[in-house]
């Protein structure tokens, strides 16, 4: 199984939209779950919260991501950075 940081689009009790970069897994590149929390950034390692923000800048390159059920579906809309 392999991991990368995703930008998710989601919706909170109150059906606000918001988004979050969190953990998603994959197997034969299909999504096979996400964390339940978004990702923070925090480490004892300098070096490595510095690889780990590189890591979460990649998820910006990726199409979007939005829970649709208890799915991940990308969504139609990039983001510019």
């Amino acid at each position: 199984m392999t991991w990368n940081y995703r930008v998710i689009k989601d919706k909170d009790k109150s059906g606000d939209i918001f988004y979050a970069i969190h953990d998603v897994y994959y197997e034969n590149y299909k999504i096979q779950g996400w964390s339940e929390n978004p990702s923070i950034l925090i480490s004892d390692d300098a070096e490595d919260l510095c690889d780990n923000f590189k890591l979460i800048e990649q998820a910006f390159d990726k199409p979007l991501l939005e829970v649709k059920g208890e799915k991940l579906v990308e969504y139609k809309r990039q983001i510019e950075i």
